[in-house]
């Protein structure tokens, strides 16, 4: 089961398991990423961070910008990098590409080991399945 963070500005710990709001994303990267570190420097500004742990399990990736099965979350790669621009481009922000995706059956995206850097080294989602799951791991006061 891969494993994401997500860093929260501020110390208030949320149970995000139950208050996740569907719709919007979430953002999340691997541990010690580019984002993971300017979330965590931004954060001093708001007094401190609270680190979440993000479960997914293996079942719900998908490298298809058309699965054929509902609830995935397609990881961008090289290969699929161009698809991703594109759908990007053509949509309006994140909550545009977010209702686009809907309909194509995509509750995320996970691009955090493609080579292009404006348009990887993160992952967000926007539907929360049972099968997630989103742990408190640490608060930072700062």
């Amino acid at each position: 089961m891969p494993t994401f963070y997500h860093i929260h500005r501020g110390t208030k710990v949320e149970n995000l398991n139950k208050k996740f709001r569907k719709g919007y994303p979430l953002f999340f990267s691997t541990k010690n990423s580019f984002w993971y570190n300017i979330e965590r420097e931004i954060s001093k500004d708001y007094g401190g961070y609270v680190i979440y742990k993000i479960y997914i399990p293996s079942s719900f990736f998908s490298y298809s910008f058309k699965p054929r099965s509902r609830n995935k979350i397609v990881k961008v790669t090289d290969d699929n990098l161009d698809k991703y621009k594109e759908l990007k481009i053509n949509t309006k922000g994140h909550l545009g590409f977010i209702k686009a995706m809907k309909k194509r059956n995509i509750i995320g995206i996970e691009a955090n080991y493609c080579s292009d850097k404006d348009y990887c080294r993160e992952g967000y989602i926007w539907q929360k399945p049972r099968n997630i799951k989103i742990s408190c791991v640490k608060v930072v006061k700062l």
